[in-house]
């Protein structure tokens, strides 16, 4: 089989996003592959692999680009693994492991240290990236259902709507001190957490801190929070039974004390996950393994 890069030539556009409604179960368009698969970062454009069986499209995937930085303060560019599909009939043969083997090869010759992907534990890609030698750190994902049980209803008096600069909320962007993702500018953070592909809400909560919710089609999904690490299961709470009282779900994800939190919560169930991480081979270093990722970070 063939392994290739492809521009986004519109024919081939509108075929690969029938080919990520085939695998993922729908929920892609263009203005969604343009914002995901497309979208240029601080002037690096993302690279499109696919796998060919003959003139049949068997597997693809995005290699998009990122700043990360680590806990001694150095700044590293890293390739993002992103919008993988196999169609059904070419599942089982190994197309994914030879992707991302060709997609940290890829994200190396564009000068990145690392190459991540994001991944869920009971996904089958989570024991390929194990395979390839990725260090898998530790991730959660949590997601309420429209009832949400088990949260008191106080959330009116602790959420609301605020108007705020996006250089007001960016200055708190850099202050964890461990290994996360870094946007040299306030228009670059906006860019990624203001400018999503669905509407978008700043709310203030509990007076302190601020939340990025992007609205989409039945699910509010915290992209960002100011809030500090411990915080922030509290705060989800108080959104997810904010976005219950409207008959939505509620989403986030994190990393760190987020990981701890017990599965069987009522509130927000947990589903565990990983951060896999490969180094390119160019200046790679030892990566601190307390990460700071939030939901937007990650597409």
């Amino acid at each position: 089989m063939l392994l290739e890069r492809w521009d986004a030539a519109d024919t081939d556009v509108e075929n690969t996003i029938q080919f990520l409604n085939q695998s993922f179960g729908g929920g892609w368009d263009r203005a969604h592959f343009d914002w995901y698969l497309a979208r240029p970062f601080d002037d690096c454009t993302p690279d499109r692999l696919r796998i060919s069986d003959g003139d049949t499209p068997a597997a693809g995937s995005v290699v998009n680009y990122r700043k990360i930085r680590l806990a001694d303060d150095t700044v590293h560019r890293i390739g993002i693994a992103s919008g993988s599909w196999t169609l059904p009939d070419f599942r089982g043969r190994g197309l994914f492991t030879r992707m991302m083997q060709a997609s940290v090869e890829r994200a190396g010759s564009k000068n990145c240290s690392y190459f991540l992907a994001f991944v869920t534990e009971d996904n089958a890609s989570c024991n390929a990236l194990a395979r390839l030698g990725a260090e898998m750190i530790p991730a959660t994902y949590l997601l309420s259902n429209e009832t949400c049980a088990g949260v008191a209803a106080d959330y009116t008096d602790e959420v609301a709507p605020v108007s705020i600069t996006p250089e007001e909320l960016f200055a708190s962007q850099n202050a964890f001190n461990g290994t996360a993702f870094y946007y040299p500018t306030a228009d670059i953070w906006a860019e990624q957490f203001l400018a999503r592909p669905n509407p978008v809400e700043i709310l203030r909560v509990s007076d302190a801190n601020y939340a990025i919710v992007e609205k989409t089609a039945d699910t509010d999904r915290l992209q960002w929070t100011s809030a500090p690490a411990a915080g922030r299961l509290a705060l989800g709470e108080m959104l997810a039974e904010r976005a219950a009282a409207t008959k939505r779900k509620f989403f986030m994800y994190g990393t760190g004390s987020l990981v701890d939190i017990p599965c069987s919560t009522a509130t927000l169930p947990a589903k565990p996950g990983f951060i896999a991480c490969l180094p390119t081979g160019t200046s790679a270093r030892n990566v601190d393994p307390q990460w700071d990722v939030q939901s937007g970070d990650r597409m």
